[in-house]
């Protein structure tokens, strides 16, 4: 299956791209809250969700190097939210 391994690596590093891009443009600050998000830009939320997924997809033979793909996928994953998601925050109560 080296078509599925080339397929998959080419997402990673479109995956790599993307998020290099919505970081460099600044999508999200700190000081926006979430009304503020343009609905066209909350898509751009899910990058290290969705690629998290493709590199969880990736296929190995060892156990060893499943657990390395595994744990940089949940790196990858819990590392970025908190520079999207966590960071548009609700309005305070008024």
């Amino acid at each position: 299956m080296p078509h599925l391994k080339a397929i998959n690596e080419a997402s990673l590093a479109s995956f790599r791209a993307l998020n290099g891009r919505a970081e460099a443009i600044g999508l999200f600050s700190k000081n926006e809250y979430y009304d503020e998000v343009a609905t066209t830009d909350t898509p751009y939320l899910m990058l290290p969700y969705a690629y998290a997924e493709v590199l969880g997809r990736q296929r190995t033979t060892r156990r060893l190097a499943r657990m390395r793909v595994i744990a940089d996928a949940e790196v990858r994953i819990f590392s970025s939210f908190p520079t999207s998601i966590i960071l548009v925050r609700a309005r305070p109560a008024k």
